[in-house]
């Protein structure tokens, strides 16, 4: 009996793609990976979604896919004999794909941007938290090799603190001339853009490495309203409008660490022949930087140079797959398996990128800076922290479980503080999250129950606020069961689940 992981594809299409460069996004990146050695016993595609099951037919048929079921929409894949499904069609279309296939209580891969504007992709992850379904968002730029290895050399210790972070990209789209086949992207409201596209991998990328913002203050603009419009062969045909912007520009602090965030994404090719992405992160112990020709981190990998302080910059130890579009993907769907050593994005963090987008568009009306819902997950005020709330309640769970969120925001920001004595002060009803739990929230579950549960006036090291929360598979998970286990031999204390 096979074990495969029967994987259902929306709009893994035989025809041109969003781009007009030969085929669809998910024949140029998610079938290299699922057709390679590198998906041997994960996934078995059967079933396919199209516009028309004419479509989902030619497409098994050049894809050489047996014994595959061919649908013309998106209820009747939903509803058939599939684990997971997986939607990569244009922006605006991903709500009426992905909410039956939620309602059916399908697993679900999503391209990002999750939705088209926040509202749907607060819909749809509320819907996936109460349907209890696993969930991925194909933010990649966090698979990149050339982010992984500055991630580890930021984790290492070796840069330092973080001073601050420059980035400047060139998106191609909303240059001169934009291929017809984008024409989807050039309303705003269909959330397919620059700010969204390519800037919004680079910056989940940015803060997957340095964590998120305090603030963003940002200034978009329209600069090429009209335009040209190409076929898929390059032939001018005509010219066309837009309210999407061509220009991004904004500014803020991060977290963790206070440094300095300047990010810049400009539609089209850097007109000077210069490179067409540009990131370099300064620390006090040197600097690192990412440069390619191309401002999509989601798709092509930069060569990255670091420099210690006093030195020259020299080459960073990278594992190189260059323009390779599957590499990427496919770390996200090993990681999904439970394989490989990829990140899963979930509907969460894509959540949080649209609340960060949302910001930004906020800012350039308003010409002031905004602090997004959940940007403000952790602040810190002299020995307190505050952690805001979001209301995520799972009844029926354990009550150790609520910690798992504050405990992963805590590991993941102490390393930056010493305090020696810090207060959290409860307030509000008590939070409850799904397990499995990160491992690595084990530590602070051991520590902080005693303190919790104990009668003390004034706990020692930790008093509770308001807080919110977040899930990740970043790490190692640990079930619920294993993890109350080892907390109640651990602290040998009395446990009343």
């Amino acid at each position: 009996m096979s074990t495969e992981t029967r994987l259902g594809f929306i709009g893994l299409s035989a025809g041109a793609g969003g781009y007009g460069s030969g085929g669809s996004w998910a024949s140029k990146s998610h079938l290299p990976y699922l057709q390679s050695d590198r998906n041997a016993g994960k996934y078995k595609v059967t079933a396919l979604q199209n516009s028309s099951k004419k479509s989902a037919e030619t497409a098994a048929s050049k894809f050489g896919f047996t014994d595959v079921a061919c649908y013309d929409n998106a209820q009747d894949i939903a509803n058939s004999d599939v684990d997971v499904v997986a939607v990569s069609v244009n922006v605006p279309s991903h709500y009426d794909a992905v909410m039956p296939a939620l309602k059916a209580g399908k697993d679900i891969f999503v391209e990002w941007p999750l939705a088209r504007n926040l509202a749907d992709a607060e819909e749809m992850t509320q819907l996936a938290r109460e349907k209890g379904v696993r969930t991925l968002v194909g933010l990649q730029a966090r698979q990149n090799s050339s982010v992984v290895a500055v991630k580890k050399l930021l984790d290492s210790g070796d840069l330092g603190e973080v001073l601050g972070t420059t980035m400047h990209g060139y998106g191609l789209i909303f240059g001169a001339v934009n291929p017809k086949s984008f024409a989807y992207g050039f309303p705003r409201e269909n959330g397919a853009n620059l700010l969204t596209i390519p800037c919004g991998h680079a910056i989940d990328a940015m803060c997957y490495v340095l964590g998120e913002m305090d603030y963003v203050s940002a200034t978009l603009a329209n600069r090429r309203p009209k335009f040209q419009v190409a076929d898929g062969e390059g032939k001018i045909i005509g010219e066309d409008t837009k309210t999407a912007h061509d220009y991004v520009a904004f500014t803020g602090t991060l977290q963790k660490s206070g440094g300095v965030v300047s990010v810049i994404y400009e539609g089209g090719q850097n007109p000077s022949g210069g490179p067409g992405f540009f990131w370099q992160i300064n620390g006090t112990k040197g600097a690192v930087v990412l440069e390619g020709a191309v401002g999509h981190l989601q798709m092509y990998q930069p060569k990255v140079k670091f420099a210690k302080a006093g030195e020259e910059a020299k080459d960073l130890d990278v594992k190189w797959v260059g323009d390779d579009f599957g590499y990427a993907v496919g770390e996200a769907w090993n990681a999904f398996a439970g394989k490989g050593d990829g990140h899963v994005t979930t509907f969460e963090d894509a959540l949080l990128r649209h609340k960060m987008i949302e910001a930004i568009y906020k800012s350039n009306e308003s010409g002031k800076r905004e602090i997004p819902p959940a940007f403000n997950a952790l602040l810190w005020h002299g020995n307190t922290i505050t952690i805001s709330a979001e209301e995520y309640i799972i009844p029926g769970h354990h009550p150790l479980a609520h910690l798992a969120p504050i405990l992963l925001l805590l590991a993941l920001d102490m390393r930056n503080y010493n305090h020696p004595k810090t207060y959290i002060f409860i307030e509000g009803p008590v939070l409850q999250t799904v397990a499995p739990l990160p491992l690595h929230t084990v530590f602070f579950v051991l520590v902080l129950v005693p303190k919790l549960h104990s009668n003390q006036a004034e706990p020692s090291l930790f008093t509770l606020i308001s807080f919110q929360t977040v899930r990740t598979t970043d790490a190692p998970v640990l079930k619920r069961e294993q993890l109350l286990s080892q907390a109640v031999a651990l602290l040998a204390i009395p446990f009343h689940g």
